[in-house]
């Protein structure tokens, strides 16, 4: 829809502000890093790690920001279409984000409502 009103070679300047936009670094994910810390996290950004599924705005969002990413193939995009996006290079792929969790694929911490006898894994 901008692209008619503004043209491409204009000398006035679109900002982008969402996780894969150009100053998407010093909005979304400094604020998300700025919540990490109110949480008590140092928030050295070497152990810092964004999830998503999209190479435009997921992965593009963690390197502006000096994360490291992990492409999740359950949404949008898929590690084998990596090569079209040569900028933004996800770090680490999971198949979902289930695979990320410290139990496994998967396996999730039981839960107990009031009165259940709850499950196994």
């Amino acid at each position: 829809m901008l692209r008619p009103v503004v043209p491409l070679e204009s000398q006035d300047r679109i900002l982008c502000c969402g996780k894969g936009g150009n100053v998407g670094a010093s909005f979304m994910m400094e604020q998300a890093i700025e919540m990490l810390k109110q949480q008590g996290h140092s928030g050295e950004r070497d152990t810092i790690m964004t999830v998503g599924d999209r190479f435009g705005t997921d992965v593009r969002g963690a390197a502006h920001a000096g994360l490291k990413s992990c492409l999740v193939e359950s949404g949008c995009e898929q590690i084998r279409q990596q090569d079209f996006y040569p900028t933004d290079r996800a770090t680490y792929w999971a198949p979902s984000v289930d695979y990320i969790h410290p139990l496994g694929p998967g396996r999730y911490e039981p839960s107990f409502d009031s009165g259940s006898q709850g499950h196994s894994l």
